[in-house]
């Protein structure tokens, strides 16, 4: 019988491998419903494939991320309840595929990444060499399995935070002025989180709908941690003649 849900976990390294355990085991205890498992790997010899090459419900893909994602959203997600489970280290995935979405439906389209300078004021905040800024809510540090409940657990208080609505409101700030684009990662069982499929392409197409010009604050998050870009956009550019 084939499966329409899979849970596509990005690397096959160490934590790959982490996310392809927890998920097959919440499978087996009956607290997942049984789906596919893809992991997918440029490198064809890595950890996870070999670990779990023969394992019932697993598949594998050999490919770069974003490319992959471009044609497997394209192909299976529109109708399912699949969910992409990023690595914690990996650069801001979500942003390449954006890129490469906005190309493949607009092919003249002029993008550009630009860094995000809305001040936030959170107690950690990282910006990388692409002017990706990482975030955390906490300075502390957090559980790995933790499902970022009501209740903090590391500080024993009602959590009054969620990081999405933060950037939210500052990105869209008249002093700001962009479209906040905001994939939020889901609880999906114990020590694995992904972001919906359905979402990703929802807000893709919102993006194209929204304006041919403008900037967009494009955001990967759970409750306490993620990662935000600006990329402006223009999706009709005016295209020179020749005379």
């Amino acid at each position: 019988m084939r499966m329409n849900t899979e849970y596509v976990v990005v690397g096959g390294g160490e934590w790959g491998c982490y996310h392809t355990e927890r998920l097959l085991r919440a499978m087996t205890n009956g607290r997942l419903a049984p789906a596919t498992v893809r992991i997918v790997d440029r490198n064809a010899s890595c950890r996870a494939f070999e670990l779990y090459g023969e394992v019932a419900g697993v598949r594998f893909s050999v490919a770069e991320w974003a490319p992959f994602l471009l044609g497997w959203l394209d192909e299976r997600a529109a109708g399912s309840g699949s969910h992409i489970v990023p690595s914690p280290h990996a650069p801001h995935l979500f942003l390449e595929w954006l890129e490469m979405f906005l190309a493949s439906r607009r092919p003249t389209a002029a993008l550009r990444r630009e860094p995000f300078q809305a001040e936030l004021n959170l107690p950690f905040q990282y910006p990388d060499a692409a002017g990706s800024l990482y975030l955390s809510v906490a300075s502390w540090e957090c559980p790995l399995s933790c499902r970022e409940p009501a209740v903090c657990p590391a500080i024993r208080a009602r959590r009054s935070w969620e990081l999405g609505d933060i950037i939210r409101s500052r990105s869209a700030s008249p002093a700001a002025s962009m479209t906040p684009l905001i994939w939020k990662s889901e609880y999906i069982c114990p020590g694995v989180a992904g972001v919906s499929a359905r979402a990703m392409l929802r807000g893709a197409h919102d993006l194209l709908a929204g304006g041919a010009t403008g900037k967009a604050a494009v955001a990967t998050v759970s409750a306490c941690h993620g990662v935000v870009s600006v990329l402006s956009y223009d999706l009709a550019p005016e295209r020179s003649t020749c005379v």
